[in-house]
């Protein structure tokens, strides 16, 4: 099998596409049941508009964003397990503004 293109998608984007078709693997159903218990933005409107507060602050890359609105961390060690493997130095306002961000949505 050859790889033809790579990208990255949320997992509100994997949700709605698995909800949307009727022929699920049993692999694809684990999946779907894990994100309909686990997944924090369900719908993609609310996520395309999370993804513009994120993108706003011009410090982090799609894929960065992604992980934020995915986990939502709301304390200074949950952001900073979030990123450990990343190459990316977080300041102490990088951080907060996570955790306000995070909260803000939990909020909703």
């Amino acid at each position: 099998m050859e790889i033809v293109s790579k990208q990255n998608i949320s997992p509100t984007e994997v949700l709605n596409e698995l909800s949307d078709r009727e022929d699920l693997g049993p692999r694809q159903r684990t999946a779907l049941e894990h994100l309909q218990k686990y997944v924090s933005v369900e719908d993609e409107g609310t996520l395309e508009e999370l993804v513009g507060e994120l993108k706003e602050l011009d410090t982090f890359t799609d894929d960065q964003i992604i992980k934020i609105i995915d986990v939502l961390p709301e304390t200074e060690p949950e952001v900073r397990s979030l990123f450990s493997k990343e190459r990316i130095k977080l300041d102490d306002s990088d951080i907060d503004n996570i955790i306000d961000f995070s909260r803000s949505v939990q909020e909703h």
